[in-house]
């Protein structure tokens, strides 16, 4: 190789070696594509005027606030939790709150938190008088979940075969519920005792028959979400 060809090369490993570090160092706060669950109250959700509010909603804000991005709640996409979900599982930068960390999904994402503890159960009405001695128990009835919600992959990892009536969110379930098309709802503690007060239900008609699991609620990065981005939220979150 002649020494021209040589400087050439030089120059061409140097010209992309210095873009590389350029685009990484690129990357910022304001990379991060916020999504979350519209109808998961009370951590997220979204109210009558069309803005995305909740608990963890709250921490996000304080999270944006404290990593100086430009961003705001009002960057936040609220969608149905499965889509939301499918989203952070394919979309580099995207983010998934509130997202339980569970070891179904731990080498799927990347992570920052804890935001929240919670419980998930199944959930019945007092009058269906229904006892479960374990989760198998549960193919005896008609069941109705939220697809790929947490509450349902810990269900599906412990019992085979069993199937669900599958709602858009956490408020076409408890209709099914109240109509009795369904016996029980797997689902998550605080957001099902929230929408029956909320709903103007009376809270003493219904009650958690089964605990899943007590569960952690966390952010979720798409894998190939840079550590550094991950890093900055994780480092934010344990300042708020």
């Amino acid at each position: 190789m002649n020494i021209i060809l040589k400087r050439i090369l030089l120059l061409s490993i140097s010209v992309l070696s210095f873009m590389s570090i350029t685009s990484k160092a690129a990357e910022s706060i304001d990379d991060i594509i916020w999504t979350t669950e519209s109808n998961a109250a009370p951590y997220n959700y979204v109210n009558k005027n069309n803005e995305v509010v909740g608990d963890s909603v709250e921490i996000i804000k304080r999270v944006l606030k404290i990593t100086g991005s430009t961003k705001t709640s009002k960057d936040i996409t609220a969608l149905p939790w499965t889509e939301a979900y499918n989203n952070a599982l394919n979309n580099k930068n995207y983010a998934l709150f509130s997202a339980a960390r569970v070891s179904e999904r731990e080498k799927l994402f990347k992570w920052a938190g804890p935001l929240v503890g919670d419980k998930s159960i199944i959930f019945s009405k007092k009058s269906n008088n229904i006892k479960l001695n374990n989760l198998n128990d549960l193919k005896q009835y008609k069941v109705a979940a939220i697809d790929n919600e947490v509450a349902q992959q810990l269900v599906s990892s412990a019992v085979k075969d069993l199937k669900f009536s599958f709602g858009v969110d956490t408020t076409e379930n408890l209709n099914k519920l109240n109509a009795g098309t369904v016996d029980v709802i797997v689902t998550d503690a605080s957001i099902i005792n929230y929408l029956v007060k909320s709903s103007g239900f009376n809270p003493d008609d219904y009650e958690s028959i089964y605990t899943v699991a007590e569960i952690q609620l966390w952010i979720a990065f798409n894998p190939l979400t840079s550590d550094a981005l991950v890093q900055i939220v994780q480092t934010a979150l344990d300042k708020k």
